[in-house]
């Protein structure tokens, strides 16, 4: 389980472990039962202080700040990092890293468009938030069967409305409802010019997605990203030939 420093403590550390599960997080540096020695070391960039008893370990760490974090799984072992910095960091701070960015990335597609509001009761704030959650993984899970149609979060809130409200394109013509029920058929094709003639170049999707994949940060990976000319209009991505023979 991975926890920031507002839940992270050792007795919920020590009650987890007692029922068999582990427990990864920054800790705040006031929490109860903490060893003073390793909260109060000094340390110079790079080194750690660590304590560990029968169930945790307690380790500071400091990079461009001090960091203070409990584990259940690790000890103080050192990893290097991948990415364009590399650099020597503690192994449950790896660990730390890659897990809460899955939950900022899920928080950050729950807040688009979010039924929430400032004026409402506490318990519809959290039913909205739940709402919102689903939706969200039930966009997730139909991108990930679908890879060639995703859908955005916009579009999955408006067809979930759709249903709900059984709104049904009763007033379009049979021509195109049988038009819409057609299988599309992907071509990739030219980035049509701008206003002004010149040509409109974008970075491809696939070569942008490897390259944060294989651990480059979304600067450099834009940065190394190909420019390319040409869209495949029914994924509404750029992309060049190969990663398209590649996607398709």
């Amino acid at each position: 389980m991975i926890t920031d420093n507002y839940y992270t403590s050792i007795p919920l550390a020590r009650y987890l472990k007692e029922q068999g599960t582990d427990l990864c997080g920054t800790i705040r540096k006031n929490r109860r039962e903490l060893p003073q020695e390793v909260v109060q070391q000094r340390l110079e960039k790079g080194q750690i202080s660590v304590q560990q008893n029968n169930f945790a370990t307690i380790l500071k760490w400091h990079d461009k700040r001090d960091v203070l974090m409990l584990s259940t799984c690790h000890n103080h072992e050192m990893q290097m990092s991948t990415g364009f910095r590399r650099v020597l960091k503690p192994t449950m701070v790896l660990t730390y890293n890659e897990g809460k960015k899955g939950i900022d990335l899920a928080d950050q597609l729950a807040s688009y468009n979010s039924p929430a509001r400032k004026t409402s009761v506490w318990y519809k704030k959290i039913a909205a938030d739940l709402v919102s959650i689903s939706v969200v993984n039930a966009i997730l899970i139909y991108n990930e069967l679908h890879p060639q149609s995703k859908l955005k979060v916009l579009d999955g809130h408006q067809i979930i409305i759709k249903k709900l409200l059984k709104v049904e394109t009763e007033n379009c013509s049979s021509s195109s409802s049988a038009s819409s029920l057609r299988p599309t058929s992907h071509k990739l094709t030219k980035i049509p010019k701008k206003a002004n003639g010149k040509i409109w170049q974008k970075r491809c999707a696939s070569c942008y997605k490897k390259l944060k994949e294989s651990g480059f940060t979304a600067t450099d990976a834009r940065k190394k990203t190909s420019q390319v000319t040409t869209e495949c209009i029914p994924c509404k991505k750029p992309f060049c030939l190969q990663c398209y023979n590649e996607s398709h």
